[in-house]
């Protein structure tokens, strides 16, 4: 009876590994980009924007998107997340948006406009963990994706004496 309890915890413990692996997939095959994004609200403490998020689709097979998280950090500061509920379809090999409505807490704003006024440059990341299914399989994919823009290269070329 003693050899069979070692056994038992053994196949369970593998058991469970196997599922671990099972619900959860790499990204490989998933693109999760910024694509746009505008502020639209404030108040006294916090201020409202709203992005768009590219989901790319790059497997031979379709998706579905049952949900998302999308967690947003510029120059370092995590300043919001937001959340999308609606059911993204993503045929074999292509792309839909989402769009995600994101608070931001206004010290953490105001920070960022410091160090940006300083800088000029706005680095970004995106951590996004989305719920997927493909036919009966279901699984979590966590995605991170960083960028930067130079905000000197929008200023106005100085203007050349006559």
């Amino acid at each position: 009876m003693k050899c069979l309890r070692p056994r038992l915890l053994l196949s369970l413990a593998s058991a469970l590994l196997l599922a671990a692996c099972a619900t959860t997939r790499s990204p490989d095959t998933l693109e999760v980009t910024l694509a746009d994004v505008r502020l639209t609200e404030a108040t006294a403490l916090e201020t409202t924007g709203v992005f768009v998020i590219r989901v790319q689709n790059q497997s031979p097979e379709a998706l579905q998107c049952n949900g998302a998280v999308h967690k947003v950090t510029l120059n370092g500061i995590r300043v919001g997340s937001g959340v999308h509920k609606e059911t993204l379809a993503l045929d074999r090999l292509s792309e839909g948006t989402q769009t995600v409505t994101v608070r931001f807490g206004n010290i953490a704003l105001a920070r960022l406009l410091h160090d940006l006024a300083q800088t000029k440059r706005v680095s970004w990341q995106l951590d996004s963990t989305l719920f997927l299914q493909a036919g009966t399989r279901s699984w979590t994919a966590k995605t991170s994706r960083t960028g930067a823009l130079d905000l000197k290269e929008f200023q106005s070329p100085k203007q050349v004496g006559n």
